[in-house]
């Protein structure tokens, strides 16, 4: 008697049929007959490549290849350089799944945001990638397990949950027939999460933003932050910026008709439209945080240099006020030499008369001293007087 416990640790069967809720497909061996409606074979860290190989290869799908499958395991578009080392590789089938038609490949992803309302975290954005294999009456989705790096280290989550997929899914399923038509629910339930993952991420750029600027006036208080730890920050939400914003690339679909654009589809394209819509709306959300960095980044480099030159400023007053003091001491010096000429003159005038006052050497010496001192305090006035008129003269009127 068939039984699901068969199947590769993983591995999830289920028929999604036209005219009764979805169902976990217990014989999954025939999956590949007609009368079960829309096949989903779902993959979550099956890590037994061969026995899940061996197991869809039982099911005989309809269109499906091996060598299809080792893109999906591995995660790499059939486009994309390196392809020709995914495991299975068949050149014509790398062909075959880079062109329009059935079956498709993509690479979605579900974003999920872990940031921690203070600042000494780093933000966690979680990059978890869904990809996508959809044949005619068939769907094999491989869910990865999540990623996120501020650019110094890596967090590993968990992979998108299979129940929102489902969940999601069976909130809008209207009894399709065309696999497109469910594959395009389940990459809409994927895009559903980027809004709040980036609001989130908005967030932490403002948080960043204000501790700065009240550092800028109190580096002691609370979560406030200086310019090494403020650059330390921006530079973790623009590395998840960057990241999300490469994947985001790989899945836009601008200018594309939505019944192709991703998948094949046949009657649901409001999803398709929502998806697009949703996907354009985190490209304009990243590209504002992207001028925010960049004006944030700005900022740190205005800050940088106005403080760069008042400390010019200071140094070149200071600069300015030594060097008018050396002038004053060596005018002082030089007024002060040219004023003892005289006195010098009186002392040797006496020194060359010794007769002036021969009698009383007491009157002598007090007249010589007086002399002095009287030459010395006329010629200073002298050449201050001097000096002045100079200035006069040398200063702009």
């Amino acid at each position: 008697m068939p039984d699901v416990s068969d199947l590769p640790a993983g591995v999830s069967v289920e028929a999604w049929l036209a005219d009764r809720p979805p169902r976990k497909l217990v014989d999954w061996r025939r999956a590949g007959e007609s009368g079960h409606g829309i096949v989903w074979v779902d993959l979550e860290e099956a890590t037994d490549a061969d026995a899940v190989a061996d197991a869809i290869d039982e099911m005989k799908l309809p269109g499906y290849e091996r060598s299809m499958l080792g893109f999906v395991l591995q995660g790499v578009d059939p486009h994309s350089f390196g392809a020709e080392q995914v495991r299975w590789y068949d050149k014509q089938i790398a062909r075959q799944l880079s062109l329009l038609g059935q079956p498709r490949f993509l690479t979605g992803f579900a974003l999920g945001a872990q940031i921690s309302p203070g600042l000494s975290e780093p933000p966690w954005v979680l990059v978890q990638p869904v990809q996508f294999l959809v044949g005619r009456r068939w769907i094999i989705t491989n869910r990865a397990k999540g990623r996120a790096s501020d650019g110094l280290s890596t967090e590993i989550g968990a992979a998108f949950p299979r129940s929102q997929l489902r969940g999601y899914a069976t909130r809008r399923w209207k009894r399709f027939v065309h696999p497109g038509d469910l594959a395009v629910l389940f990459l809409r339930s994927l895009v559903e999460t980027y809004r709040p993952a980036l609001a989130d991420l908005d967030r932490r750029l403002q948080d960043l933003q204000q501790a700065y600027v009240r550092g800028r006036d109190d580096l002691e208080g609370g979560e406030n932050l200086d310019e090494t730890k403020y650059r330390a920050g921006l530079l973790q939400v623009k590395w998840v910026v960057d990241r999300v914003s490469r994947s985001l690339v790989q899945l836009a679909r601008p200018a594309t008709d939505a019944r192709t654009a991703w998948f094949d589809l046949q009657e649901n394209v409001g999803p398709a439209t929502e998806t697009a819509e949703l996907v354009d709306r985190a490209d304009r959300a990243l590209a504002r945080q992207r001028d925010e960095l960049r004006e944030s980044f700005a900022l740190i480099a205005a800050s940088q240099t106005s403080e760069q030159l008042a400390i010019a400023r200071e140094i070149q007053e200071t600069t300015a006020e030594a060097e008018e003091r050396a002038r004053d001491f060596q005018v002082v010096a030089q007024f002060a030499a040219a004023a003892f000429l005289a006195p010098a003159l009186v002392a040797a005038i006496f020194g060359a008369l010794p007769a002036i006052l021969e009698d009383c050497p007491l009157r002598r010496a007090i007249l010589v001293f007086g002399t002095i001192l009287l030459a010395g305090a006329v010629s200073f006035c002298a050449l201050l007087l001097y000096r002045g008129r100079r200035r006069k003269k040398v200063e702009p009127s």
